[in-house]
C-alpha cells in the first residue's frame, strides 16, 4: 500500500469515526439551545463529506482511480530499459 493510498484511508477513517460521534452526541447529551446551529451546520458538513466518501469507495472513481493505475504500471513495464 502506497502512501497516498494509507492517508486516504486514515481521513476516511477520521471521518466516519466523528460523523458517528456527533450523531451520538446528538442522541444522548443534551445540547445547550445556543449551541444547536453550530452543531447542526458540522453534522450538514460532515454529512456531505461522509456521502463523498462512500460514493469514491463504493462507486466508480475507485475503480476508475484502480485501472488509471493498472494502466500506468502496465505501459511502465513495456518502456525500454535504457
Amino acid at each position: 500500500m502506497d502512501a497516498k493510498q494509507n492517508h486516504m484511508e486514515v481521513l476516511g477513517y477520521l471521518v466516519v469515526g466523528t460523523f458517528i460521534m456527533v450523531i451520538l452526541l446528538l442522541i444522548f447529551v443534551p445540547i445547550p439551545k445556543a449551541s444547536e446551529s453550530v452543531l447542526f451546520a458540522l453534522l450538514g458538513a460532515l454529512t456531505v463529506t461522509f456521502k463523498d466518501l462512500y460514493s469514491y469507495w463504493f462507486g466508480s472513481s475507485k475503480s476508475s482511480a484502480e485501472k488509471t493505475e493498472l494502466l500506468t504500471k502496465q505501459a511502465e513495464a513495456k518502456e525500454p530499459a535504457e
